[in-house]
């Protein structure tokens, strides 16, 4: 059972064992929105970790504009196909 909080967090629910787990996420507009704020140019690369300023998932509402490198935990397949459509990549 997922249940949404907030935009950008989410409770996943395990009824079984009766635990939550809160997953932090943040769509690809935001940080297209904020870039400089998220990360630093390295190259023809803006690299963004995501496992440092404490986000879990990446969600792909939003369009990219720059060819990003993003570090993170969870990718949704619709941001990770913006963001190597954009010549970017992921890593997990």
């Amino acid at each position: 059972m997922i249940n949404m909080t907030t935009p950008q967090t989410w409770v996943l629910s395990n009824l079984k064992n009766k635990k939550s787990v809160v997953v932090k996420s943040i769509n690809l507009g935001e940080i297209e929105k904020k870039i400089h704020k998220f990360g630093k140019k390295e190259g023809d690369y803006f690299v963004i970790n995501l496992k440092e300023q404490g986000y879990d998932k990446l969600l792909g509402t939003g369009n990219v504009k720059n060819k990003l490198k993003i570090i993170c935990n969870l990718c949704s397949a619709n941001a990770k196909e913006k963001i190597e459509k954009a010549g970017g990549e992921i890593v997990a």
